[in-house]
């Protein structure tokens, strides 16, 4: 359908009543329907490459107004102050202000200047100003090629949910596809490009999405050209308008009849500032000072059966305020990255060389992934022995902001091995060499052993989310020393916790593997592996807030309490500053809330029911309001009874005593008789694997 209104309408005639000029002035123009439905209204066929219907005929239109909506592919055109000119030999086109959409990509476009030949290829074409908006919510419905499929390779859902999450984790680009969506667009540009056209845009700015649809971050404004050799289209882009040679440019080569696709970014050192990117975007902080720079080179093979990548990039002086990261913002980063692989048409990543360089921090890996109909992996990674105080210096100070006053003796080294296959996860290869030599010989007061050795203060955090400070240690009414701690109650937490503590170094082998082969077979995180250590480092010194900072702490953290402090010393301190429920801290608190008893007269039901809380204690402490224990979760302590007794943490007839103890609360008022303090030698044996239980459900065994 067109729709067209002309206020001023000239037409020239020749003697003989043969139109030879048009002149158009203002008007409107509305077209709907596919582009070929409109060249067929309008009769303009020459721009579809054919002959111009009246060659004879002088065409000038001035001040017009041109609107065009295709719904079937999502396009829709406006444009204001065009004015056209159509000669037998040519035509130019000028354009002030026009826009394009189609699906997620947006084009504003000012000053356009076309001229095309006679055949209606581009002789010349220049923008002074254009700006492209990429909305990854919209694009995502037009991310499938002409026939629905996608351009990547996506495994299809298997019946077995066991069998993994290849489908939703992991999308490797299919480069039949990617080569035949270079190669189209090379097609289409060499056929309306001239082999000696001059085609460029002076100012282009991409704008690419952030969070909520707002904009992340600009790049640009600067020059785009484009120009036709043979049957190859090269386009090159610098994100800096003066385009010298330490500006950040990309050149891609599209073919339009047979070769290699590739695209090349290259250049820098360049301040982020300079690449267009504002203050706040992504995080980014001091964009002025930080600067990137590298090459990037990918290339599709001529038959699509390989996409090759080849990346050596820096990265100085950024800084990042993301609250996954770190409370505060995370400044003076300094960074390589090196990467070179493949990725084939049969749904496999080779990485042959993988490495990443933070001060003196430099891990190396490689590896190859393969995603059909399953999802498979092996993947290794280096760290060389390094200084342990090097190490930690290399590290901006936001992430480690517990450990700074510390030093450090000693070196450190890691290798490690990741293997797993989806169709048969149980079997998943995790492995590592860690030569960890650090020792602390100095830190600040607030982590020195000497703190805990009597009265001191630990972060508690309210029913209401909001946090507050408790004291306790040796000598304060809510410290209760190890001896005088029911020995059930480590029965408890070996069971339900942490098997392996006695043995471990401050992290679990087999608990960190079993948590992978769980997340990985449930799609999503549900196991942790916290070792009673880690969970120590997390209540003394560390916040709730899930960040790489507090995960990074956490770790140096655990190593170093199981350098100063012995097993029973760490034990002791973590029954003293555990939460088991809403505003309930330590062993003597909790004893006192549920039971109205001193922690030495608790039995193993109470002392299972204890540990049983302690993955959500406000959630799970709510069972206090009742008089006694559920039935369901009378079951579950059965079963936590019957798995002590099987790691040999308990005798037969302690198991059978439990399993005959019932769990009554106290709500106050009269106390319940006093109990002999229990008194039981307390010998691990060999556990079944050392994992930790998952948290308790009603089912029976």
């Amino acid at each position: 359908m067109l729709v067209a209104d002309f206020p001023v309408v000239e037409v020239g005639l020749s003697w003989s009543l043969v139109p030879r000029r048009l002149h158009l002035e203002g008007g409107r123009v509305r077209a709907l329907g596919s582009l070929d439905e409109v060249r067929h209204a309008v009769g303009v066929t020459g721009f579809a490459g054919g002959k111009s219907d009246a060659p004879g005929t002088e065409v000038e239109g001035d001040g017009l107004d041109f609107g065009w909506k295709d719904p079937g592919a999502g396009v829709e055109v406006a444009a204001r102050g065009v004015a056209i000119v159509r000669r037998p030999a040519e035509v130019r086109i000028r354009v002030d202000r026009a826009s394009l959409q189609r699906g997620g990509v947006s084009f504003e476009v000012r000053g356009l200047d076309c001229e095309l030949s006679a055949d209606h290829k581009i002789r010349a074409l220049g923008v002074a100003e254009t700006s492209v908006e990429w909305s990854a919510a919209r694009a995502g419905a037009d991310a499938k090629d002409a026939n629905g499929g996608s351009a990547l390779v996506a495994a299809q859902p298997s019946a077995d949910a066991e069998r993994g999450p290849s489908h939703e984790l992991f999308l490797l680009p299919d480069p039949h596809r990617l080569h035949e969506r270079a190669a189209s667009l090379g097609r289409e540009l060499a056929e309306h490009i001239g082999e000696s056209a001059s085609v460029g845009i002076e100012a282009l700015t991409w704008r690419l999405p952030g969070d909520q649809g707002r904009v992340a971050f600009t790049v640009g404004p600067g020059p785009l050209r484009l120009r036709r050799v043979g049957q190859v289209v090269e386009v090159r882009f610098s994100a800096d308008p003066r385009g010298d040679a330490s500006s950040l440019s990309v050149r891609a080569l599209l073919p339009a009849q047979g070769g290699d696709a590739s695209v090349t970014l290259e250049g820098g050192p360049v301040a982020l500032s300079q690449l267009g990117l504002q203050e706040g975007a992504a995080g980014l902080q001091d964009v002025r000072h930080a600067t990137v720079g590298g090459k990037v080179a990918v290339r599709l093979a001529d038959d699509g059966s390989a996409l090759t990548f080849d990346m050596d990039a820096t990265a100085r002086g950024l800084a990042i305020k993301q609250r996954r990261l770190a409370r505060e913002a995370v400044r003076g980063i300094d960074v390589e990255l090196r990467a070179r692989g493949a990725v084939d048409d049969q749904g496999a990543l080779r990485l042959d060389d993988v490495a990443a360089t933070m001060g003196v921090i430099h891990v190396i890996g490689g590896g190859v992934m393969s995603q059909t109909d399953h999802l498979a992996a092996s993947l290794h990674l280096d760290l060389p022995s390094t200084p342990c105080q090097s190490l930690l210096e290399s590290v901006p100070t936001a992430l480690l902001p517990a450990l700074q006053g510390t030093r450090w003796t000693g070196t450190f080294g890691a290798r490690t091995r990741f293997a797993f296959d989806t169709r048969s996860l149980d079997a998943l290869d995790l492995g590592y060499d860690i030569q960890d030599a650090c020792r602390a010989t100095a830190v600040p007061e607030d982590l020195a052993r000497a703190r805990f050795r009597q009265a001191f203060s630990h972060r508690v955090y309210l029913p209401d989310g909001s946090q507050t400070e408790q004291t306790t240690g040796p000598g304060t009414p809510d410290w209760t020393p190890i001896d005088q701690i029911s020995p059930y109650l480590q029965v408890a937490v070996l069971t339900t916790e942490d098997g392996a503590f006695p043995r471990h170094h401050g992290f679990n082998h087999e608990a960190i593997r079993a948590s992978l082969i769980a997340n990985l077979k449930a799609r999503r995180f549900v196991r942790g592996a916290s070792t009673i250590t880690m969970q120590l480092a997390k209540n003394l010194f560390l916040d709730r807030e899930k960040t790489l900072s507090r995960k990074l702490q956490e770790v140096v953290l655990t190593d170093y309490l199981e350098q100063v402090f012995s097993k029973d010393e760490l034990m002791e301190l973590y029954l003293n500053v555990v939460e088991f429920g809403p505003s309930v801290y330590g062993v003597t608190a909790a004893s006192e809330y549920y039971f109205g008893r001193a922690p030495a007269e608790l039995n193993l039901a109470e002392c299972l029911f204890l540990s049983s809380l302690l993955p959500a204690p406000l959630r799970l402490g709510g069972m206090r309001d009742a008089e006694v224990a559920p039935d369901g979760w009378m079951r579950t302590l059965h079963n936590l009874m019957r798995i002590a007794r099987k790691r040999n943490l308990i005798s037969q007839p302690e198991l059978e005593e439990g399993l005959a103890e019932p769990v009554a609360f106290w709500h106050g008022g009269p106390r319940p008789l006093p109990r002999p303090p229990v008194h039981v030698r307390l010998v691990p044996g060999p556990d079944v694997d050392g994992t930790p239980i998952d948290e308790p459900t009603d089912d029976s065994p």
